[in-house]
């Protein structure tokens, strides 16, 4: 399961990358990391808006638990597939079991997990910005800060020299 979810994964890296969006399979054909497999997924969803598979597998218990852990810093997919297993399916469940051991970054993942996993607006992403450009340009002043990616979860910082 985990390797055509790495070749799903980096297909819609590409999709996303892409300045244009896709009308047709065609434009799909010299792109890199698409298999025939991804190419079928695209074929339905341009022929019928949705692809059946897709929701089927976003429906499914253990992707939606796999996504609830991993939410969390600190959890990555390994601790996410050994609670699975354990038949853990909530937070509750987690911070519940007291056989469970959380590690540092875990306990602040959950501590936090509020703050980190509410969206960020567009005004507090220009207030943090203006914060770093500050700190950036004492120390490299002709240093570039450009925020990028959503503001959601985390913010990522560019930072480019002149």
């Amino acid at each position: 399961m985990e390797g055509p979810c790495l070749a799903f994964r980096r297909a819609t890296s590409v999709l996303k990358s892409l300045p244009w969006a896709v009308r047709c399979l065609g434009a799909t054909q010299d792109l890199p990391c698409l298999g025939q497999h991804t190419k079928k997924v695209i074929e339905e969803v341009l022929q019928c808006g949705r692809s059946f598979e897709v929701e089927e597998l976003l429906s499914d218990e253990r992707y939606q638990t796999f996504k609830l852990f991993t939410s969390v810093f600190g959890v990555g997919p390994k601790t996410a597939e050994k609670w699975f297993c354990r038949g853990l399916r909530s937070f509750s469940d987690i911070l519940t079991d007291h056989s469970i051991h959380l590690n540092r970054m875990q306990q602040s993942g959950f501590l936090h997990h509020g703050d980190i996993s509410r969206a960020v607006s567009a005004a507090e992403a220009r207030s943090l910005r203006s914060v770093i450009d500050g700190a950036v340009h004492c120390v490299t002043p002709a240093a570039t800060v450009a925020l990028t990616g959503g503001f959601h979860r985390y913010m990522t910082c560019l930072l480019r020299s002149v």
